[in-house]
């Protein structure tokens, strides 16, 4: 369970960065 929560974290972090990444283009 704990693993699943850590992975789900970090893509949510990833997804984050590619969408601010997106926006400052």
């Amino acid at each position: 369970m704990q693993k699943t929560y850590l992975i789900e974290r970090f893509l949510g972090v990833f997804w984050q960065q590619q969408i601010t990444l997106h926006l400052v283009k």
